[in-house]
């Protein structure tokens, strides 16, 4: 079974958003320009972004799945260590923040241990699929299960707690404020309504038939662009934020120097 462009090319089109959104952030990070990135526009795209995301790994398992659903005790075990690895990633960026933000917040005075990202997409994304791994068959079941956990966790997102351990479920600490942070609850809801969806509408992991093959004319150049870019998302994911951190402080020193 070929992979599907219009899925390849869906994640792709986040992808682009992402780095949109982080050029803006890291323009206000790095103090270039005063944009309120946690009202209107700038809250909601993040958001839209990472949703994408999400739902696009669900629909995705579904497809994965029909491919090798004879063989359950392997298939858990695959998505078992895929989830991992992409938690271990999410663990690695936790680190590199915490680094970062530290050596930032030591050399400004400045508190900045607020904004690393102890839970954010990468992780939720890994914790994600092992758990669909046990949902993998359901439809409707899969899309009950997301409107609850969608309720429960937009409840606790108005709250905030004392305390960072339950950080990754869904409980808000009072004074955290990262960019990046997709708890369980409500982010998993995504995740479930994305297997719901690729078992309604690619059922057995084939493509509805009013969705067509790509051709090859100059037209799809976009899409087979946009598709590369999905199936590489991981990969563009973990290198392009320190790249544009780079690029985006080094225009601000020039501008600085004339």
């Amino acid at each position: 079974m070929n992979r599907y462009w219009e899925v390849d090319a869906f994640r792709g089109l986040a992808i682009v958003s992402m780095i949109i959104f982080h050029v803006f952030y890291l323009v206000v990070f790095f103090a270039i320009a005063k944009i309120d990135l946690w009202t209107g526009f700038f809250w909601w795209f993040p958001r839209i972004i990472a949703g994408t995301f999400i739902f696009t790994v669900g629909l995705s398992l579904t497809l994965s799945h029909a491919r090798v659903k004879a063989d359950h005790k392997n298939t858990f075990n695959k998505y078992l260590l895929r989830g991992l690895s992409i938690f271990g990633f999410g663990m690695i960026i936790t680190i590199v923040t915490f680094i970062a933000f530290l050596i930032l917040e030591n050399i400004t005075g400045e508190e900045q241990l607020s904004q690393v990202v102890y839970f954010g997409i990468l992780h939720c994304i890994g914790i994600s699929i092992i758990i669909g791994s046990f949902f993998l068959r359901f439809r409707i079941i899969n899309i009950i299960i997301g409107v609850a956990v969608l309720i429960a966790g937009n409840l606790l997102n108005s709250l905030r707690f004392d305390f960072p351990w339950l950080l990754w479920l869904g409980f808000w600490p009072q004074g955290y404020y990262p960019v990046d942070y997709e708890p369980l609850l409500p982010w998993i809801a995504l995740f479930f309504f994305g297997l719901a969806f690729g078992n309604i509408v690619y059922k057995n992991g084939t493509r509805p038939s009013i969705i067509p093959e790509l051709g090859s004319g100059i037209l799809t150049l976009p899409f087979r662009g946009l598709g590369f870019m999905g199936r590489h998302s991981l990969l563009i994911y973990l290198v392009h934020i320190p790249a544009l951190a780079g690029i985006i402080y080094g225009i601000k020193s020039l501008i600085e120097l004339f």
